[in-house]
């Protein structure tokens, strides 16, 4: 019984402290075969990149208050080939993640962090 009311517990405790935890890294990841070009940005930080296959990028807190980060990913090229954008913790959780398949796909994702 003392089992029992320790899990039931701990699923209302435990996602609490994680989601109310300030990140001070997070790392944008960016998966494609191909060629593309980027933004990332958040309050204090702007990166510009043009880029041929994967790269990651490592963002430190700049802030305070909420942390907002913006990723915007085009494909430069006519292929099907699969580009994915993630926005993940350094430890490599995902907070978040889009794909597209379209010839010249753009993907974007704004997520803001606690």
């Amino acid at each position: 019984m003392l089992l029992i009311a320790i899990f039931v517990c701990s699923l209302f405790i435990v996602p609490r402290i994680i989601s109310t935890q300030k990140f001070q890294k997070v790392k944008v990841k960016v998966e494609y075969s191909g060629e593309w070009k980027g933004y990332i940005f958040d309050a204090k930080t702007s990166i510009s990149t043009q880029v041929n296959g994967t790269k990651e990028y490592t963002l430190n807190r700049n802030c305070q208050e909420t942390w907002k980060i913006c990723v915007a990913v085009k494909k430069l090229d006519n292929s099907a080939n699969p580009l994915t954008l993630t926005i993940l913790t350094f430890e490599g959780e995902i907070f978040k993640t889009k794909k597209t398949i379209d010839p010249y796909g753009l993907v974007w994702i704004c997520y803001s962090l606690p």
